[in-house]
């Protein structure tokens, strides 16, 4: 058994001795893995990031268009339905809104206006994920008041 072991120890004698003599190889080495390490473990998972879909003007801008191209149902105003319905869609990477659903409904007339103005409302900023456009969920709600 002790037959291979000895054969195997003149080979390895020069990496023993290296590593021994003053340490600087091989910590060189070592470090200079880590910062590789390091360097491609930064680009794959410290860069994610992710900006949001926003309307051009801002969130106030978006609640006041909405309510310029609203029109209340008649039969629903009538009735004195109100409440507020949340669309929920994706805005796709050009800006423009896609797979509409209403999240929380009210009334089906409300409930299919909203989601008719909403669809109007193409010219979004996409959302961004890696500095390259994606396409991301967004909730707008849409607010129907009895008053005039």
């Amino acid at each position: 058994m002790r037959r291979p072991l000895v054969l195997l120890l003149p080979a390895l004698a020069p990496m023993l001795l290296g590593a021994q003599d003053g340490g600087a190889p091989v910590r060189q080495d070592a470090d200079r893995g880590q910062a590789l390490f390091d360097q491609g473990f930064r680009q794959e998972h410290a860069a994610d990031s992710v900006v949001p879909p926003a309307w051009p003007e801002g969130r106030a801008a978006l609640l006041r268009e909405v309510q310029a191209r609203m029109r209340y149902p008649q039969e629903a105003r009538a009735a004195g339905v109100a409440g507020r319905v949340v669309v929920a869609f994706t805005v796709s990477p050009e800006g423009t809104p896609e797979q509409l659903r209403v999240q929380r409904p009210v009334h089906p007339l409300l409930d299919a206006e909203a989601l008719r103005v909403v669809g109007t409302l193409t010219g979004w900023v996409p959302g961004a994920r890696n500095g390259r456009p994606a396409a991301m969920r967004v909730q707008v709600p849409v607010a129907f008041g009895t008053t005039p």
